[in-house]
């Protein structure tokens, strides 16, 4: 495994949390369309990073380890967004 493709790919997450933050001060904003919002986050998420994927891709030496460090990055980023939307939201 070589360590500087899986910190690339693993450098996803600070973009992750990112946009985890900011649908959840829209979701706040715009209680009545929360449902909604959240699929608009799977899509934030996703256009995100594929972009960053497909920037990221050519600097990195080893693809199984890119995809290791993207894979670990996606699991962590839904286990932080659980934890963001089961904290009570201000009313």
């Amino acid at each position: 495994m070589e360590y500087k493709s899986f910190l690339l790919g693993l450098a996803s997450i600070i973009l992750l949390i990112q946009i985890t933050y900011l649908i959840r001060e829209i979701a706040i904003r715009y209680k009545e369309l929360f449902l909604i919002i959240a699929y608009g986050m799977l899509v934030v998420d996703g256009l995100a990073l594929a972009s960053y994927i497909f920037l990221m891709k050519p600097l990195s030496n080893n693809p199984e380890s890119f995809t290791a460090g993207i894979g670990l990055a996606i699991f962590t980023a839904m286990i932080h967004k659980i934890t963001v939307f089961l904290k009570k939201m201000p009313t």
